[in-house]
């Protein structure tokens, strides 16, 4: 009887480094996504990091430039959205929520609301993210 509660702790506790470790890994993957590791697979997690990339390399630093924004420790610590992505079946978002934003501390601008939203509501999501609801953090935040 204690060795089979012994094998049964043993099993809990390898399911449980192993599940943390995907946890982690998913976690450093991409800090813009803000769900629970179990809700996404790696697939979608990759399709939704790709995404990323892109929006981040070719439009959040336009984005500030049009808005004359720079981020920095000094005068503004960061610009960023939370915000809540409803993907309908054909792969388009159906709905969206700002939870929250902060352009230096204070609320966006409409002109800077559109432009961090525009390529995200233009595109053609990948099967892997299509149904589903979820929370992304859009832009930068530093630690000063």
């Amino acid at each position: 009887m204690k060795t089979h509660f012994s094998r049964i702790i043993f099993c809990l506790l390898f399911v449980g480094i192993i599940g943390g470790s995907r946890v982690l890994m998913a976690q450093e993957s991409s800090d813009s996504l803000r769900i629970s590791s179990s809700f996404f697979s790696e697939a979608q997690y990759d399709a939704w990091n790709k995404l990323y990339d892109v929006w981040r390399m070719n439009f959040f630093h336009d984005c500030l430039s049009q808005n004359n924004l720079h981020i920095d420790c000094a005068h503004c610590g960061g610009v960023y959205m939370n915000i809540v992505l409803t993907i309908n079946d054909q792969g388009y978002v159906a709905n969206y929520k700002i939870i929250h934003e902060s352009m230096c501390g204070n609320n966006f601008s409409e002109k800077l609301k559109i432009c961090f939203l525009t390529y995200f509501l233009g595109i053609d999501f990948p099967k892997e993210l299509r149904n589903l609801k979820f929370e992304v953090h859009l832009g930068s935040i530093l630690k000063c």
